[in-house]
């Protein structure tokens, strides 16, 4: 890679229940990827909306309800 080239990212659509399906197993290859932090994210506008209203669920059946 040349200096000043940026590194390529990964894109992808994505809708509320892919995110949330991958929030709550121990492992998935869409959780790893989030969580490197190396992604661009394009997602209907609701998404958030649906994450709040669910967060909860998410946080207790997923790994990260016990951090």
């Amino acid at each position: 890679m040349e200096k000043g080239e940026e590194k390529a990212k990964i894109e992808f659509v994505i809708d509320t229940n892919i995110l949330i399906s991958a929030l709550i197993p121990k492992k998935t290859k869409l959780r790893d990827i989030l969580l490197s932090g190396d992604f661009r994210i394009y997602a209907p506008e609701y998404l958030l909306k649906e994450l709040d209203k669910y967060w909860s669920l998410i946080l207790k059946k997923s790994p990260f309800g016990a951090i």
